[in-house]
């Protein structure tokens, strides 16, 4: 009868003995190397996004003041009743009014409305040059929104107004 053959006196087994391990844990350590690196990319992508998102609640804040501004015609108001020259005082207003906290998630903006001077009315626009006068206004909006996201937009608006 023969005797069954030990693995460590064959030869051939001795040269592989832990090889196997060897490479299963580099394996291993590899494949978490990747796991990692997987999760922290992840990570920065949703800070990548949720930073987006907040930017543009700021910049819509900031339109939306904007917006605010345009529709109240108070703001563009050049004659008073006596037919002189109104400046209107260029003192911010906060859209929305009552900016609470519920603001801060959505986004309030902070709204400047100046009068920058008296010009003639554009080339094409149907107003005559010697009746007509275009007074000026430039409107600022600075939007914020939570995260510190800011956002500050810039519009321009022309008034045309009889001349006397």
């Amino acid at each position: 009868m023969k005797k069954p053959a030990n693995n460590l006196s064959n030869p051939q087994r001795r040269k592989q003995s832990g090889v196997t391990l060897v490479i299963t844990l580099i394996l291993m350590v590899l494949i978490t190397v990747i796991g990692i690196a997987s999760l922290r990319t992840t990570s920065l992508e949703e800070k990548m996004a949720a930073n987006m998102q907040q930017s543009t609640r700021a910049f819509e804040s900031a339109e939306s003041g904007i917006r605010k501004a345009v529709s109240d015609v108070n703001n563009f108001s050049v004659y008073n009743d006596t037919n002189n020259p109104v400046v209107p005082d260029d003192s911010p207003f906060t859209f929305p009014e009552n900016a609470s906290t519920a603001a801060e998630e959505t986004g309030k903006a902070d709204v400047r409305v100046g009068f920058k001077g008296w010009s003639v009315p554009k080339r094409a626009s149907g107003y005559s040059v010697v009746h007509y006068k275009t007074a000026n206004f430039e409107i600022e909006a600075t939007g914020s929104a939570a995260g510190n996201a800011k956002a500050t937009v810039a519009q321009g608006l022309g008034q045309i107004v009889n001349k006397e």
